[in-house]
């Protein structure tokens, strides 16, 4: 039995829709089913193990889902593989508009925000200012492949918004290599790209003196001097901000500086938190402001935004050509320019009125708009976007294998299940 539908029987295949309160919708099993299901893995596990990998919690007897859900459990009969697919991949299409609708909104407040920020620029040319105009700074952190904790690199991409507007804007790029660490070398699991540097010089530094550097960098000790202006707002990039935090934190920067609620102050309303509040840090996670474009629930890899982007390294760089990722300058770089490219592009006022490019059922090509460099955007069938109905697909839109598993009502010993793997068990009624 290699296949969900082989294990329950072959088709045509019956499974049931059905939506929890706050939840989505998601095919669910019947009794029968899922007690066929434990009779097989128990072949291969044993009784208890294959009962305790399903979880009680997502156990619902058919009523109970009538009562709590959208309607009636709808009964759907699927007469093949490619009709259960295509079902699997309507699903996960509705998952992933549904659940990055947050990462939508947070991603057109940044939008709002840098745009605010690039007018005053442009305004302030002549006017006099006591503060140094707001800073974006990309930052990367490289660690030892055979222990993470040890920090080998750290790469710094700056933007700067000089008065004078985006013509006067200037970017900085620095690659620091921790001289403690300079003998510790990836290359085994993880890339070694050290030696790459593509947009200036390396430098090797004591950890003392990296600390500072970057703590200058991103403004985390502000002058004494009353003459000197006060340091403008200051907005960290980070491509998946939690392993970077941790590294920056071990080198003793105080990470609590910089503002982590993804959803930056409105500068409609609160334009203040961008002007007068000296030091104003936040942080943003490129990664999260990706799914806010793509519309995909996946955590992209920098490699596929800058791709999908169409991000290029700039004519002038001292080493043309392909990038090399795992360096942490060009990674720097490379966050500071796919965070540059997403404050330009189009996603509507409403976060169901655009479709990415390159968005295809079920998420099915190499991943969401791979490969397809940012243009305008056409909204969906009848002018709107996927709805609001959601679950999540198996990998790569296929069916679950045996013996593979995750999710609410599946356990440890399946594989990513119909839908969310949300499987319903009756023991009171006997059935969907």
């Amino acid at each position: 039995m290699s296949t969900l539908a082989a294990s329950l029987g072959g088709f045509p295949l019956t499974l049931y829709e059905a939506t929890l309160p706050g939840s989505v919708t998601e095919l669910w099993l019947d009794d029968h089913q899922c007690r066929r299901l434990i009779a097989l893995l128990a072949d291969s596990m044993g009784p208890s193990r294959a009962q305790s990998s399903w979880r009680d919690s997502a156990y619902h007897a058919r009523a109970t889902l009538e009562r709590s859900g959208h309607g009636p459990v709808v009964a759907r009969t699927f007469a093949s593989q490619a009709d259960l697919e295509r079902h699997f991949g309507h699903l996960k299409d509705q998952d992933d508009w549904h659940h990055t609708r947050h990462h939508w909104r947070e991603l057109k407040r940044a939008q709002l925000v840098y745009h605010h920020l690039v007018s005053a620029a442009a305004a302030s040319s002549s006017a006099p200012t006591t503060s140094s105009p707001p800073s974006f700074v990309a930052v990367d952190v490289e660690t030892w492949e055979q222990d993470h904790d040890l920090v080998t690199e750290v790469g710094i991409a700056s933007l700067t918004l000089s008065p004078g507007g985006a013509s006067s804007s200037s970017t900085a790029y620095e690659h620091l290599v921790l001289a403690e660490n300079a003998h510790r070398r990836n290359g085994r699991y993880c890339p070694d790209a050290r030696d790459d540097f593509q947009l200036g010089a390396s430098e090797t530094l004591p950890r003392t003196a990296l600390a500072a550097r970057v703590s200058a960098r991103l403004r985390l000790h502000s002058s004494s001097d009353d003459a000197s202006p006060r340091p403008g707002p200051v907005f960290l990039l980070l491509h998946d901000s939690r392993g970077d935090v941790r590294s920056l934190t071990s080198l003793g920067l105080d990470m609590n500086a910089f503002e982590r609620t993804p959803l930056l102050p409105d500068p409609a309303t609160d334009a203040e938190a961008y002007t007068d509040v000296a030091g104003a840090g936040f942080l943003l996670d490129t990664q999260r402001l990706y799914s806010g474009y793509s519309r995909r629930k996946r955590q992209v890899r920098l490699e596929d935004a800058v791709r999908t982007l169409g991000v290029e390294l700039p004519a002038d760089a001292p080493r043309a050509g392909a990038v090399a990722f795992h360096n942490s300058g060009n990674d720097a770089w490379a966050t500071l320019d796919v965070f540059r490219r997403l404050m330009d592009v189009p996603i509507g006022n409403d976060p169901d009125e655009v479709v990415p490019p390159g968005w295809t059922e079920g998420g099915r090509a190499a991943g969401a708009g791979a490969g397809t460099a940012v243009s305008a955007s056409a909204p969906a069938a009848g002018g709107r976007a996927p709805g609001p109905r959601a679950g999540r697909a198996p990998r790569n839109g296929r069916a679950p294998q045996h013996g593979q598993g995750q999710g609410q009502g599946q356990g440890q010993g399946q594989g990513q299940g119909p839908h969310a793997g949300r499987w319903q068990h009756d023991r009171r009624q006997g059935g969907a």
